[in-house]
């Protein structure tokens, strides 16, 4: 498996974790099922790493990420938020 970084997205009351693999030049999220982590997506690194940038998502309340407020809900709005942090860190 190849080495990835992990990286995170603090918002209030939150905060999203994910992992950068791969030496490639065009990105590829990946967002893993309900019960699992970014570790999901270990067997496509060998695989996929030369040809994309690898950036796998624990999404909230799995792995590393979290949602710190239980009577506060997610939002789209949030998600928006997200991905536009990320999208402009791994452009």
């Amino acid at each position: 498996m190849n080495a990835y970084s992990e990286r995170r997205i603090a918002l209030p009351g939150s905060t999203i974790f994910y992992y950068v693999a791969g030496s490639g030049n065009q990105p590829l999220i990946a967002f893993h099922g309900f019960g699992q982590t970014h570790k999901a997506f270990h067997s496509w690194l060998d695989t996929l790493g030369s040809r994309f940038r690898l950036i796998l998502v624990d999404i909230y309340f799995h792995g590393k990420s979290s949602w710190d407020d239980p009577e506060t809900p997610l939002e789209k709005s949030t998600w928006k938020e997200v991905m536009t942090i990320l999208f402009s860190r791994e452009d």
